[in-house]
């Protein structure tokens, strides 16, 4: 429950390896001379309500391994100098108000493996130079405004489990080479803008157990090899603009306990495929229910919910 501003006459301690502040309710800024901790190989100050930049000045702690400065009340844009931190392993500010854009000069820190930018203000197009931080395991970029396409560049982070865009205004289609993911856990892409087909190379994903891709402008058919997602628990492909039959292929994601497949343009029965014995669902959702016309979209006796094409409204 400590509160007041931070005191610069911490910079004092020239041997200090870890300050860990998060937690608290410090406030005021960040000071300027915590750059001068040249030793610092870990900063944790979350969860407080600093405010004010980034100050430059801590892009001289070459010696950092994690910075983690998420939940404050920061403001800015972040340094192109964190290129000089080339020991890093882990950034996390997200739950702040950053501006501007992800600087190229990330892609400086290939020792990275944890980025978390998740709830700013950030904009523009993702850096091609992502693509050279082959040690990344998750990336974070939820909540932001990021335009632009997926660099196709990002295939190369073959290491990735998790990976998060949701709720930008990204564009075009998804990259066939982040099929090449084939340790990835959960991808999650919903309520962006993107365009093209499911690539049938996802299908590679056969460890993923999270696929929420709802809320974009995706079209063609539902891969047949989205029936070698066997580990799949989650699967939201909704509110897109998908069309033909589910492929039965999906009768063998044994785990899947949620799937929404609702306004879309699918039709057919997946009775067969969704509704067979022992099948337990806690959420099903599909274009299930009678439209004015007196038709449905899809036929699933087993579904949680009903939705109609053109209304939001589920029963």
């Amino acid at each position: 429950s400590l509160e007041g501003t931070l005191p610069t006459d911490l910079a004092s301690l020239t041997a200090l390896t870890k300050l860990s502040i998060f937690d608290n309710s410090f406030n005021g800024t960040l000071p300027k001379e915590l750059g001068d901790m040249m030793a610092m190989e870990e900063l944790f100050a979350s969860s407080n309500k600093f405010v004010g930049s980034l100050p430059v000045e801590l892009m001289q702690l070459t010696k950092l391994v994690l910075l983690d400065i998420d939940g404050n009340r920061l403001t800015g844009t972040i340094p192109s100098e964190l290129g000089n931190l080339t020991d890093l392993e882990g950034i996390d500010v997200n739950s702040n108000l950053f501006t501007g854009t992800i600087p190229t000069e990330v892609g400086l820190l290939t020792s990275l493996t944890y980025l978390d930018v998740s709830k700013n203000a950030f904009d523009g197009t993702l850096p091609t130079e992502l693509g050279q931080l082959t040690n990344m395991t998750e990336l974070l970029l939820k909540s932001n405004s990021f335009t632009g396409i997926l660099p196709t560049e990002l295939g190369n982070l073959t290491s990735m489990t998790v990976f998060d865009i949701s709720v930008n205004n990204l564009t075009g289609t998804l990259p066939t080479e982040l099929g090449q993911w084939i340790g990835l856990e959960s991808f999650l892409a919903y309520q962006n803008d993107f365009t093209g087909t499911l690539p049938t190379e996802l299908g590679a994903w056969n460890i993923l157990v999270d696929l929420s891709v709802n809320r974009n402008r995706l079209d063609g058919t539902v891969p047949t090899e989205f029936g070698r997602l066997g580990a799949m628990m989650t699967l939201d492909i909704s509110m897109n603009a998908l069309t033909g039959v589910l492929p039965t292929e999906l009768s063998q994601l044994s785990d899947l306990v949620q799937f929404s497949f609702y306004q879309n343009n699918l039709t057919g029965s997946v009775n067969d495929i969704l509704c067979l014995e022992g099948a337990e669902w806690d959420i099903l959702e599909g274009d299930c229910s009678m439209d004015g016309s007196g038709q449905v979209e899809i036929e699933c006796t087993c579904c949680t919910a009903c939705c109609t094409f053109n209304e939001s409204a589920c029963i």
